[in-house]
């Protein structure tokens, strides 16, 4: 007596191949659904017979290929997926791939390939029906970070089930750390002392110089005009000390950007009389050339406006242009390389005593430590002033040229970031040491203190 399969699916899924079907004619097959009603029974017919009526398909492949397929399929038989739409999902699960062998011999499980095959039926005997239900193949399961092995797991998707092997003997397995920027990464542009930034910023900055021996301080009308003459100071100078209170705003956006800068300067000479008041202010203009992922280059054009009092030391008592080229180079997400170039010439003044001075700048700063809201930023820029020409006065009250004089500083520095949200945005403090390194030098040491208010 012929099994009954459980189902019309079941029927289908048994079907042989072409090359060794047997002849049974539909009525034959109806029997076999026992239980249904007539309707059924006859849609149960007509679908055996489009499955088990095909084509001879000899004709379309050579006849050595057909019967080496031939030959393989006689020996072992791959089921078909036999699952309907009406499935439920919740009956799915991993089972190895299943390869039904013709012989007494049964099923035998292969676990050379994970797919979506069915678990046999636990009695199974003959050409009885092997399908109790349709399962689907799911990946072996792998650990959870927090999970001791192997008595909590957690199975992967199916789109990670390469990666269960790699997995199964690791006693644990721990997710890789990551961690997001901080706020010193977006602070590394901006936190320079001697240098100015290359990115534009809306920014307000107060600064405290403390200038200990600044040297000759007419020499190319860089800092005083010439003393002796009818602008500046009575008297030479070889050493003076000063303090000047610097207020700048910057304005723009991220490709422009205007700023203006207004000191107030005491100065204490050791001939000539203290005094303190408004010093030359400053208009600046940066416009970024190239904004790429490591080089930005941003033009610089500075203009410095003669309204201190030249005679009281204050000033140089003329207008001074001062362009240049700024750069920053990104070496590491946490490390910036930083630098400027600035031509600074006098548009007025003494013929013979006023120069021109070259300032080339680089430095480097570094995210010690960070967090969303707060960092920590210490930074290291070398800075050298080339004087092109002109003249200097000191304390002997004797002339003497300055071409070819050189100076190199050292600046370290370290900076606060705090960003809480507040009304005034975001806040930095900081503190740099211009120390000299050249027997030639502007000052014997120049310290700066200095607070940013970024919007």
């Amino acid at each position: 007596m012929k099994p009954k399969p459980a189902n019309i699916l079941s029927l289908i899924a048994f079907r042989r191949s072409p090359c060794d079907r047997p002849t049974r004619t539909p009525s034959e097959l109806l029997p076999q659904v026992g239980g249904r009603t007539v309707a059924f029974r006859f849609l149960a017919g007509f679908a055996s017979l489009f499955f088990l009526w095909q084509p001879d398909a000899r004709a379309q492949v050579g006849s050595a290929e057909w019967e080496a397929n031939e030959a393989a399929m006689r020996s072992t038989r791959v089921l078909s997926l036999p699952q309907s739409i009406d499935t439920p999902r919740s009956e799915l699960e991993v089972v190895p791939r299943l390869h039904i062998e013709t012989g007494e011999e049964g099923f035998e499980a292969s676990r050379a390939s994970f797919s979506y095959f069915p678990r046999p039926s636990a009695n199974l005997a003959g050409n009885e029906t092997p399908f109790a239900y349709v399962q689907e193949t799911l990946p072996p399961p792998i650990l959870t970070p927090d999970s001791p092995f192997p008595t909590e797991i957690i199975a992967a998707e199916p789109v990670f089930g390469s990666l269960a092997d790699e997995f199964a003997s690791t006693p644990r397995f721990y997710a890789a750390e990551s961690s997001e920027p901080g706020l010193g990464h977006e602070r590394l542009a901006f936190s320079l002392f001697d240098i100015d930034a290359a990115q534009p910023a809306n920014q307000f900055r107060a600064r405290v110089q403390i200038a200990h021996g600044y040297r000759v301080p007419d020499r190319a009308e860089y800092f005083w005009a010439a003393t002796g003459g009818p602008l500046g100071p009575p008297l030479g100078e070889s050493s003076i000390n000063y303090q000047e209170a610097r207020l700048r705003v910057e304005m723009g956006s991220k490709k422009f950007s205007t700023s203006f800068e207004v000191p107030f300067r005491a100065v204490d000479p050791e001939l000539n009389s203290n005094h303190a008041g408004l010093s030359d202010m400053q208009l600046a203009i940066k416009t970024v050339l190239l904004d790429g992922n490591q080089w930005m280059l941003t033009q610089y054009f500075g203009t410095k406006f003669s309204t201190g009092s030249a005679k009281m030391g204050l000033g140089t008592g003329s207008v001074a242009l001062e362009p240049g080229l700024l750069f920053r180079n990104r070496l590491r997400e946490s490390t910036w390389l930083h630098g400027e170039m600035k031509f600074w010439f006098p548009l007025a003044g003494d013929l013979n005593h006023r120069g021109q001075v070259l300032k080339f700048a680089t430095g480097i700063n570094h995210v010690y430590w960070e967090t969303d809201s707060k960092a920590l930023i210490p930074s290291l820029e070398l800075s050298t002033y080339s004087i092109l020409n002109g003249l200097a006065r000191d304390s002997s009250q004797q002339l003497r040229e300055v071409d070819g004089d050189f100076v190199l500083n050292l600046t370290p520095g370290i900076r606060y970031a705090a960003d809480n949200r507040g009304d005034f945005g975001l806040f930095e403090i900081g503190a740099g040491w211009a120390i000299p390194v050249t027997t030639q030098r502007l000052a014997d040491s120049l310290l700066m203190i200095e607070s940013r208010w970024f919007w």
